[in-house]
């Protein structure tokens, strides 16, 4: 196996050991923080309150993620990678709207506007799907792609555990065809 390759499962594995402790730290708190509808009557998924936070232990993870890489290739000088920067405010967005969203649910414009700014952020940085070759058009697909990934993985997220095991399986997939394309 190449070395790349063992840094990509060291920091994979890596990943998932931290979000496992950083789900069992928030779990911990989750009794009296980030719970919604502890006294709503009305029952939508389920009978109990849920807790809010596994938002919170994904974007952690994103966050380490990103600096053991800049910090381990310190000469790869990833803080001036304009696609990176994008993706890396793209993502603080996303969790921030997210955040609001489980703490004060958000009106659904404001959500759609904030997806919409993602895909923007996204464009404007110089990553877009390459599809037509014709740049309004990657650059609307880029932002219509990023708004059904986000209501897709948000309509996800009403059934606990969810959203992070389809993100694992998406992430190992990538990973899986990131070898069979690049070789071991």
């Amino acid at each position: 196996m190449k070395t790349e390759n063992i840094d990509l499962v060291i920091f994979f594995t890596g990943g998932i050991l931290f979000a496992l402790i950083i789900n069992q730290l928030l779990l911990s708190f989750s009794q009296t923080l980030g719970i919604r509808n502890r006294n709503d009557v009305v029952i939508r998924w389920s009978s109990q309150s849920k807790p809010s936070l596994g938002g919170i232990s994904m974007f952690a993870v994103f966050i380490f993620a990103v600096l053991a890489f800049a910090i381990l290739y310190i000469d790869l000088d990833l803080f001036a990678n304009t696609k990176f920067l994008g993706l890396l405010l793209a993502a603080s967005l996303a969790f921030a709207v997210g955040l609001a969203d489980d703490a004060y649910d958000t009106k659904p414009l404001i959500k759609l506007g904030a997806q919409i700014a993602c895909g923007a952020v996204l464009v404007y940085s110089g990553t877009v799907i390459d599809l037509f070759h014709i740049d309004a058009l990657d650059a609307v697909l880029t932002v219509v792609w990023v708004v059904v990934i986000m209501n897709s993985l948000n309509m996800l997220d009403n059934m606990d555990g969810i959203t992070a095991t389809t993100s694992l399986f998406i992430l190992m997939a990538c990973m899986f065809s990131y070898f069979i394309f690049n070789g071991f």
